[in-house]
């Protein structure tokens, strides 16, 4: 199924990018406030004046995020997401009830308002990119089968890879995203505990919390985690979630 991402999109379509880009460093500063009246707004409603993109990523700034992307260009950020990190259900411009749709726009790039949404494997497929170096690889769920002679029947161990980004791009957004989960600010903080296994992540949530994400990764694997119903209901406890 594609599911809604909230802001777990944000490291694939915003920091990834506009790091590789060489737009922005996680020690760069922007103004955390509203970019057109009161819009857009963050988790916790208020808006706190100059801020480092490194607390950004940890506290999930809406306005940061946007920020970010106004600086790229929502073209870039599409296309880095699509086709460097294979995000391939997010659309250019589809007619959908007599609407024109379309996620080359601020809302769906920078805070993951998409028309469809992503696939929870191509999600984790996107941030195992991290982990790896830089290096998009095809997800596989076999690497090789064999018959009862021994013969090979399927040979999946050389899956279809491509460099999306720097190892050094890759390095600086996996320690920005460490504070996710290590900053006393952060969306995760106290909530992720793998005892001293370095942990790094993005949390989401969807409008009316339809929807909760974590995405992440220790240096031996990548999982994202979706939270949700099937027919969309909103989830119960809703001040449990903060992103």
């Amino acid at each position: 199924s594609t599911l809604q991402t909230g802001s777990a999109i944000k490291p694939i379509s915003v920091y990834g990018p506009a790091m590789e880009a060489g737009a922005v460093s996680p020690a760069t500063v922007l103004f955390d406030g509203p970019l057109y009246d009161s819009y857009p707004q963050n988790y916790a409603r208020r808006y706190t004046g100059n801020v480092s993109v490194l607390t950004g990523v940890s506290d999930s700034m809406n306005t940061i995020a946007s920020r970010v992307v106004e600086k790229i260009g929502t073209d870039y950020s599409f296309e880095f997401s699509k086709n460097k990190f294979g995000l391939s259900d997010l659309i250019s411009s589809e007619t959908i009830n007599g609407s024109e749709k379309t996620d080359i726009a601020l809302a769906p790039m920078a805070m993951g308002a998409l028309t469809y949404g992503v696939t929870v494997r191509d999600l984790t497929t996107a941030y195992a990119t991290y982990t790896n170096h830089g290096v998009w690889r095809e997800s596989r769920t076999y690497s090789i089968v064999y018959d009862s002679d021994g013969n090979v029947v399927l040979d999946n161990t050389s899956p279809v890879s491509s460099t999306a980004m720097k190892s050094s791009t890759a390095y600086l957004l996996t320690d920005a995203m460490r504070g996710v989960v290590e900053d006393p600010e952060g969306t995760a903080y106290g909530q992720i505990n793998l005892g001293y296994m370095p942990v790094a992540g993005k949390t989401g949530t969807t409008s009316s919390y339809k929807d909760i994400w974590f995405a992440g990764f220790t240096p031996y694997y990548t999982c994202c985690v979706w939270g949700g119903y099937d027919n969309n209901a909103a989830l119960p406890s809703q001040d449990i979630y903060h992103t």
